[in-house]
């Protein structure tokens, strides 16, 4: 019968780790060794981490004691110990690219961690490899054969995936290489030949911490790590990938093996892919920069193709980037074109042209002939249009406040169409202030007979017979129950008096000014 979990310092049998062994493999063979069914824990919370981790101070201390071993020696096991090589730091929150997860999806099993078949039949006592968690490597550097990170009789996933399955293990003693849900020989699998020239260039830079990247740089390990992932994130990202796809460059195919791939994340990618794509980025850092310039120039790749990319790059990464690689030159925005045209009226100008816009903007975008095709002017029978849907809206009001508030929004329009201001500016204007531009322009002899001087006097009329009857507001202003202000309301009545006009046209009282307009 097998044990359950144990207890610090009760293990009889102990043992150091192999070459390159993980601690979840070692603690599963010292497990085995002992008589307990699998991966010894010694605290609750051991259940839910990565089981490669060592975890906290104390669980690291608890971990050594138990295995008779140093600390060091606990680190060098786990995946701290690529922290400075692989990866700068080591966040699980923040997953490392390159760090392969210890479970595989939820829904479909997808890509892990991997094995090599020639190993583990070749191993007196099979075990797993800690650089089998590392995604840069798809093949074993000594056999030459590809990684797998399936069980070649059932599909699902290897150590330590099922690492926490407890009930896999309970009814007899499995070594490492056999997979836990089918009791399939992992090592029974038939792997490819592959070339692990570039799994090789890698392991060197990794074990000497730092590359030469030309003989005026040299760059830490984990930098050289960062410019993979960033190089790799252009092959996978929709924009830039499509660039190289459609460049017919010799990077074209790879780009192409990503189209089919759902996957952002470059460690759950299938092997085979995975493996061409870092084998494109790693050529990619030979003869820097050449290379890398050769291809962002042939592939048609800008700065920002690389903006997604530029938290991750190392400065002289970005220093390439930015002073070799042009800027895209992208169309002039909307917002752009609308800011323009204001600027235009604000200085002064009656009427907005496109060749005006297009001159200041140094531009032909279609985004000015899409801002201008609407209209800010109307007709003089548009006007007519709107004044005499107003005095409808006014005969149809019965009751007198509500009579006083349509007078009201109709005298803040008209005075802004008059004035050449805007509703609020109108809105704002005290009653003695709107009956002198009344004055005005009914004294000017070219303006006397024109509708909307005709309207506005009818209507400040109406309002001032209201306001004699209480309708009025503090210190002589328009009144707007509840507080509001005028400029809202008279807002909304305009809206709906331009119903039936023009869809084109802007529904904005500037569309109404007029050059017989008098100064606000």
């Amino acid at each position: 019968m097998m044990k359950a979990s144990p207890t610090p310092g009760v293990f009889t049998i102990r043992f150091g780790p192999r070459c390159d062994e993980s601690i979840s493999s070692l603690r599963h063979r010292v497990g085995l060794a002992n008589g307990y069914a699998s991966f010894p824990r010694f605290m609750a919370r051991q259940h839910q981490i990565d089981p490669d981790l060592d975890g906290t101070d104390e669980e690291a201390g608890q971990l050594a004691y138990a295995l008779g071993l140093a600390r060091d020696c606990v680190r060098e096991c786990s995946l701290a110990a690529l922290a400075g090589t692989v990866f700068q730091t080591l966040k699980l929150k923040l997953h490392p690219a390159w760090l392969l997860k210890s479970k595989y999806s939820q829904t479909a099993i997808k890509s892990g961690p991997t094995f090599c078949a020639e190993c583990l039949r070749s191993d007196k006592t099979p075990y797993f490899r800690l650089s089998w968690r590392v995604g840069l490597f798809t093949e074993c550097l000594h056999h030459r054969v590809e990684l797998l990170d399936k069980c070649p009789h059932c599909g699902s996933g290897v150590w330590p995936h099922h690492a926490g399955r407890r009930a896999l293990f309970e009814d007899s003693s499995l070594s490492l290489d056999f997979c836990p849900v089918c009791r399939g020989r992992l090592s029974e699998a038939c792997p490819s030949n592959v070339d692990p020239s570039t799994g090789v260039a890698i392991r060197q830079i990794l074990d000497a911490g730092h590359m030469e990247v030309s003989p005026q740089l040299v760059v830490p390990a984990s930098e050289i790590a960062s410019t993979l992932e960033a190089i790799c994130g252009l092959f996978m990202r929709r924009r830039s990938r499509n660039k190289i796809a459609q460049s017919d460059s010799q990077w074209s195919p790879v780009a192409h093996s990503m189209e089919d791939s759902q996957e952002n994340f470059i460690a759950a990618l299938a092997i085979p892919v995975r493996r061409d794509l870092v084998r494109a980025a790693w050529g990619l850092l030979d003869q820097w920069p050449d290379k890398f310039l050769a291809f962002a120039a042939s592939t048609g790749l800008t700065q920002e193709h690389f903006s997604g990319t530029n938290e991750r790059h190392p400065k002289w990464v970005e220093a390439e980037v930015r002073k070799h690689l042009r800027r895209q030159i992208r169309g002039i925005s909307v917002a752009e074109v609308r800011s323009t045209v204001e600027s235009l009226r604000l200085a002064g100008t009656d009427r907005v042209t496109k060749n005006a816009v297009r001159l200041l903007l140094n531009s032909q975008a279609s985004a000015i002939d899409k801002v201008l095709s609407r209209r800010f002017e109307a007709t003089s029978a548009e006007l007519d249009e709107v004044l005499e849907s107003m005095a409808k809206s006014a005969r149809r009001e019965g009751k007198r406040t509500v009579f006083a508030s349509c007078a009201r929004d109709h005298v803040v329009f008209c005075v802004a169409a008059l004035t050449r201001s805007s509703l609020e500016q109108a809105g704002a204007m005290t009653t003695a202030r709107l009956e002198e531009v009344v004055a005005r322009t009914s004294s000017d002899p070219s303006s006397r007979d024109k509708p909307l001087v005709k309207f506005l006097a009818r209507r400040l009329y109406d309002y001032a017979q209201s306001s004699a009857r209480g309708h009025i507001g503090r210190a002589g202003t328009l009144y707007v129950a509840r507080g509001g202000r005028p400029h809202r309301p008279a807002q909304h009545r305009m809206s709906r008096a331009m119903v039936g006009l023009d869809a084109r046209l802007a529904r904005q009282v500037s569309v109404f000014w007029r050059s017989h307009g008098v100064s606000a």
